[in-house]
């Protein structure tokens, strides 16, 4: 047998086999049923192996990989914790959770990015009795999902680009705010919600890390997930308009700010010019502190 089918029967077992005889005599039958290409003398050396010790391969990687997960997912962790055993009748076991991701989609590449999308993928196609319960539950670890991956890109302005700095904006007149460009930042990503699950994470984590007492609100939200420059994350809600019209934008590719103001003022039921101006410096101010864009001249 080759090299690759022994570390991919290891694999096997430590990752997907239950129930291993502890009578080693029905342990080398188990597993010669169960791998019929190994060959005989493989299967006496894997017979060997104590299942105890298979045990703590498999326990040490389940809980690294539930650990991994909840780092990433805080909110949706801390929301299972506290609704599982009411929705599912059993007790919260993260180790079981994370078998449970594995055996619906495996973590084939090492990958954190593809853990994570695994496990997203599973809170929305493989936990109905969740679902039930908590229907916002699949976008609100899409939202987390998200954050994660907004976090890895890469986010440099162009070189030949000048920055304005947002107190030197904030003293312009409308004129002079109109002369300037923007630039969209490569560390973003849109999405729509059902639910305002951005207002949501920001109650979490402005308590400690503490759920709020009310579910998420139902009502459409479209925000721009960015990432600022002292790497904080931040999900800014934005019209349909906007969103639309800034999805469309090339990182790094400057736009002139009229463009972005015509578009936001056409969407807002107020006709007082001042006070569109003040509503759009304050979007725009909203959106340069949270890194989704930059103004340049």
């Amino acid at each position: 047998m080759t090299l690759p089918n022994v570390l991919s029967t290891i694999r096997e077992l430590i990752l997907d086999t239950d129930n291993i005889p502890s009578d080693m005599a029905l342990r080398l039958d188990f597993y010669r049923k169960r791998f019929p290409k190994l060959s005989a003398i493989e299967c006496e050396d894997f017979s060997k192996i104590s299942p105890d010790r298979i045990k703590t391969y498999t326990t040490s990687i389940f809980v690294q990989q539930h650990k991994l997960l909840e780092g990433k997912f805080p909110i949706t962790f801390a929301f299972l914790r506290k609704n599982w055993s009411e929705a599912t009748g059993e007790e919260f076991d993260p180790f079981k959770l994370a078998r449970a991701v594995h055996r619906f989609r495996p973590w084939s590449s090492g990958q954190t990015s593809e853990l994570v999308t695994n496990f997203s993928r599973y809170i929305a196609e493989g936990s109905p009795e969740l679902l039930r319960r908590a229907p916002h539950l699949p976008e609100l670890t899409k939202l987390e999902l998200v954050a994660y991956l907004v976090a890895k890109l890469p986010n440099q302005i162009d070189r030949d680009l000048h920055s304005v700095d947002l107190v030197d904006v904030e003293k312009m007149t409308v004129g002079q705010l109109m002369e300037l460009r923007f630039v969209r930042m490569p560390a973003t990503a849109f999405e729509r919600f059902s639910y305002d699950l951005p207002g949501y994470s920001r109650e979490f984590f402005s308590a400690q890390r503490q759920l709020p007492e009310l579910a998420p609100e139902q009502r459409n939200v479209s925000v721009i997930v960015s990432r600022a420059t002292d790497y904080s994350l931040h999900w800014t809600e934005l019209s349909g308009g906007v969103s639309s019209y800034l999805a469309k934008v090339r990182p790094n590719a400057p736009k002139a700010i009229e463009e972005l103001a015509e578009i936001f003022v056409a969407e807002q039921p107020s006709t007082d010019e001042s006070e569109l101006f003040k509503q759009f410096a304050a979007k725009l101010g909203e959106l340069v502190r949270g890194g989704a864009v930059r103004i340049v001249e």
